[in-house]
């Protein structure tokens, strides 16, 4: 009886939400064009409801037109825009670019625009600090769905903005530069992915000469991890997996007798650069070798970091380290136990021959040791 009520109410919800749907795609652009800023925020607000329930409620072309009708009013009318319905703007786009294979073409410059108008000017610190705050996290979050959608000379045209701005002795703001670069350069799209070479080197050997600024490398750590998950099979890490993972053991700044590592380079991160945790990224760079041709190099280099911070893991060995050592473990088994499940339910793109093989009992072996030693830790953070 239950699951027949169930039924019968997803059924009604399915329906009112299509009602809702065709009520925006039919007076929504009424509303923008009359600048009618309260009716707009009213089918915002329904739009956002209405794009929690099931994908079939909005069909990908409903999806495109609504997409593309509040992508062009957001950026060219963001002056005229309150920033409260700009957020909304933000999320309703987001939730409707939940489909992954449209037919439509997004600005970067577009978006860069809108964050450098409002989060790095002055007029940054004009209005209220939450406000702002939660603006620039639903912008980013659209930065981030939006990216798949950007052109094919999205990458040059990226390339040639910020490459010539990451010279830490010309620009003070070279941590703001790397994550424009980092945080816009599409991987995803078959295009973006066979440019992937013309700037791979370039991010590679920024983990030598800027390696005691731990802001940007958490920014290129974040930009490789998502290079492997999205470009599997497409790029081959092998030559540069030994100068990661000593990039990142770097950054981790253990303590060595009671002494800081001498390298410490902090930058202050602006308010509106979402937290990024250094080692959720190298937990997902080093998942997702796995089953490629760097397997085996990957496996034998986390071997030997894991013998290396051996002695961090004591129980009786607590410190500053003792969380984001605890993450890295954590995050390593959670990214390889989702990536299986779902390569075993189909539901990535790539080859089965990339596929994790859990036969291989070394990932696991690496980690049980370290694992059944921290289960013992006296800092509730490990």
């Amino acid at each position: 009886i239950i699951e027949m009520q169930s039924s019968s109410i997803r059924d009604v919800l399915t329906e009112d939400s299509k009602l809702v749907v065709a009520d925006a795609i039919k007076f929504l652009p009424l509303a923008i064009q009359l600048n009618d800023f309260d009716r707009v925020g009213f089918f915002l607000r329904r739009l956002i409801n209405v794009t929690k329930t099931p994908k079939e409620i909005v069909c990908e072309e409903d999806s495109k037109r609504l997409i593309l009708l509040l992508f062009n009013w957001v950026v060219s009318q963001h002056l005229n825009i309150p920033l409260a319905l700009q957020s909304k703007c933000f999320i309703v786009l987001f939730k409707l670019l939940f489909h992954k294979n449209l037919d439509l073409e997004l600005s970067w410059n577009a978006l860069f625009d809108l964050l450098k108008h409002y989060h790095i000017t002055p007029r940054a610190f004009s209005s209220h600090p939450m406000t702002m705050k939660s603006h620039a996290d639903d912008l980013a979050r659209l930065i981030v769905r939006s990216r798949r959608y950007f052109s094919a000379s999205a990458v040059t045209e990226i390339l040639s903005v910020f490459r010539s701005n990451l010279d830490p002795f010309s620009d003070p703001q070279i941590h703001l530069n790397e994550y424009f670069l980092c945080h816009f350069l599409p991987t995803y799209q078959q295009h973006h992915k066979e440019q992937i070479s013309t700037w791979l080197n370039d991010i590679i050997q920024r983990l030598d000469w800027v390696p005691q600024n731990k802001l940007i490398s958490t920014w290129i750590f974040a930009l490789l991890s998502r290079t492997s998950k999205e470009a599997i099979g497409f790029i081959d890490l092998t030559p540069h997996l030994p100068k990661i993972f000593n990039a990142f053991l770097q950054s981790l700044n253990l303590e060595i007798k009671g002494k800081k590592n001498p390298i410490d380079g902090q930058s202050k991160k602006p308010y509106w650069i979402q937290n990024v945790v250094r080692e959720n990224h190298m937990a997902k760079l080093v998942v997702w070798c796995l089953g490629t041709s760097s397997s085996q190099l990957t496996l034998q280099l986390l071997a030997q970091l894991f013998n290396t911070i051996q002695t961090y893991y004591h129980p009786s060995n607590t410190g500053k380290w003792t969380n984001p050592l605890g993450t890295l473990l954590q995050q390593l088994s959670a990214i390889f136990v989702k990536r299986h499940t779902k390569e075993k339910h189909g539901r990535y793109s790539h080859p089965a021959s990339l596929n994790i093989q859990v036969d291989d009992p070394t990932f696991v072996s690496c980690l049980q040791p370290l694992t059944m030693q921290a289960l013992y830790s006296k800092s509730y953070s490990m």
